[in-house]
């Protein structure tokens, strides 16, 4: 159980930080500037965050999709235990979560 969790803090940090590199992060205050630099500032954050909502709405949709190999394998081993609905719900929230990741930006 805490190798599963160092995993997932591995896999965190490191969507994490492919998200935002360093070379776009906000510098100091001190070296911020004036009104305009802040308004770029706050545009970077939001395509930072639009990137990470891209990043998070594709690995949760692959994560769906392999949940629902996991659960059909099980169905066709005891039917009672996991239903197919469950299957094709998998299915189609993954979908819906990889579609929604390549919908463009309108900013």
């Amino acid at each position: 159980m805490k190798q599963l969790n160092a995993l997932w803090c591995i896999i965190i940090g490191t969507v994490i930080s492919s998200v935002v590199p360093a070379s776009e992060r906000l510098p100091p205050p001190s070296q911020q500037g004036n009104l305009g630099s802040v308004a770029g500032n706050i545009f970077g954050l939001e395509m930072n965050l639009h990137q990470f909502m891209r990043t998070v709405c594709i690995i949760s949709g692959i994560g769906l999709f392999m949940a629902a190999i996991v659960k059909y394998n099980k169905h066709r081993q005891n039917p009672i235990e996991v239903s197919l609905g469950a299957v094709f719900t998998n299915i189609i929230i993954g979908a819906f979560l990889i579609i929604l990741a390549f919908i463009p930006l309108s900013i």
